[in-house]
């Protein structure tokens, strides 16, 4: 029998994945003026995000400097400006990063109740798509343009991270994108980049992923990460 899979468009999915669009092409501008000023410090602030009625995006490197820098993207237009700011990018980050997470959460959880594992892959494209896998194991290509990925854990209390879901986010914040969760019966578990995907850390989960049967929130807060960052919350 064929596995169940469909594609989701709607107004939600869309606003949500064209903000995590737009936060990476921020990034990409941020980086190549930080490279100009050889800093590699990846501080800044963002104002105007989370409006998507709002046409303009503003964009304040955290840089004793001058810099100036204007690009239109899509139906926004960003302006980057250097001055002293208090930065607020991990804050923008783990904002859009929730909102991907309780959408897979509204997404998936009819499926929780199934044997199989079920996941939904956001695309920047826009859209989202929703594939079945085989009890205990869902396995997706990677699909470039992928943001955020969400699976489910069924017959599962609490939501933890197995060695193969671990391995996938690597792989996936190697690509930058910017995390995923794992849904169970009472909670969800979401492991997101706060900034640009350090080496460092690569090697710390990928050391961790050796070493654990499953990765937790408290294990996940154990291992002294820069640019990851995780969150539980009840579903």
């Amino acid at each position: 029998m064929p596995k169940y899979h469909t594609v989701v468009e709607d107004d939600n999915v869309a606003i949500v994945t064209k903000t995590a669009k737009l936060l990476l092409e921020i990034e990409n501008i941020v980086d190549e003026i930080l490279s100009e000023h050889q800093i590699e410090e990846h501080k800044y602030r963002v104002e105007g995000l989370e409006d998507p009625n709002r046409g303009t995006v503003h964009v304040y490197i955290d840089l004793n400097g001058k810099c100036s820098k204007e690009v239109s993207k899509d139906d926004k237009l960003i302006k980057v400006s250097c001055q002293r700011v208090l930065p607020n990018v991990n804050e923008i980050f783990r904002y859009i990063v929730i909102n991907l997470a309780k959408i897979s959460v509204n997404l998936l959880r009819p499926f929780l109740g199934r044997e199989e594992e079920y996941m939904v892959i956001f695309l920047d494209r826009g859209s989202a798509a929703i594939l079945e896998g085989s009890p205990e194991k869902v396995v997706a290509p990677f699909i470039p343009g992928t943001v955020f990925t969400c699976h489910t854990h069924p017959n599962t209390y609490r939501a933890l991270l197995s060695k193969e879901d671990a391995r996938s986010l690597l792989e996936l914040l190697s690509n930058r994108g910017l995390g995923s969760c794992v849904i169970s019966t009472s909670s969800c578990l979401v492991v997101y980049r706060c900034g640009p995907f350090v080496l460092d850390d690569y090697f710390k989960l990928f050391n961790a992923i050796k070493d654990q049967e499953y990765i937790d929130i408290i294990t996940l807060s154990s291992l002294g990460l820069e640019s990851i960052e995780g969150v539980e919350f009840i579903t």
